[in-house]
């Protein structure tokens, strides 16, 4: 019996599978594509309505910044909304923070957000009802520092879920304006 063929045959299919393996599928991101660039986090201050009402909310966020363009991160908001029957309400929620801010290394620039979270809506020290909250939102963006930028941002709170009576859906959503402090850095191109 001759060895050579078995060896040949071994190295021949060693050989393709490495040529299979070095190939890589097409994408249209690629890791070098796609870098870590910046962090920023910070405060917003704002207003929207409830039952007519003017109402204020502030707001916490922590992004991380890609490509100079792309973030992502975590906000939280909180709401306090006037007297229902006699007793205080709010709406609270926090979720995922997705943002879009084309020309950020210009003085001046648009920027995009997008949240999706979850909350609670009620009445204080009492029971509430979890609510799911998407709020898109739009504005400028004003570099002040390197560290420091200022930006005013308008969009709609769509609020859905919620089953306490007093405290429908169609009250909760509503368009809201903001002011944001963002406070980080960035780095790179």
């Amino acid at each position: 019996m001759n060895k050579y063929p078995f060896f040949v045959v071994f190295w021949v299919t060693v050989l393709a599978c490495q040529l299979g393996i070095s190939q890589k599928d097409e994408t249209i991101f690629t890791m070098q594509d796609f870098r870590f660039t910046g962090a920023w986090g910070g405060p917003s201050f704002g207003g929207s309505t409830f039952d007519g009402n003017g109402v204020t909310q502030t707001n916490g966020f922590f992004v991380a910044e890609f490509n100079k363009t792309l973030l992502l991160g975590w906000s939280s908001t909180d709401l306090d909304l006037p007297s229902v029957d006699g007793a205080n309400t709010d709406l609270k929620y926090r979720g995922l923070l997705l943002g879009y801010t084309p020309n950020a290394s210009k003085a001046f620039h648009p920027q995009a957000m997008l949240l999706l979270g979850t909350g609670d809506a009620g009445f204080v020290n009492e029971s509430k009802d979890d609510v799911w909250v998407i709020q898109p939102a739009g504005g400028i963006e004003l570099n002040i520092f390197q560290w420091f930028r200022v930006g005013a941002v308008g969009g709609y709170r769509f609020v859905t879920d919620s089953d306490v009576a007093s405290l429908p859906n169609k009250e909760l959503s509503s368009l809201f304006g903001e002011i944001t402090l963002k406070f980080g850095f960035s780095w790179g191109k």
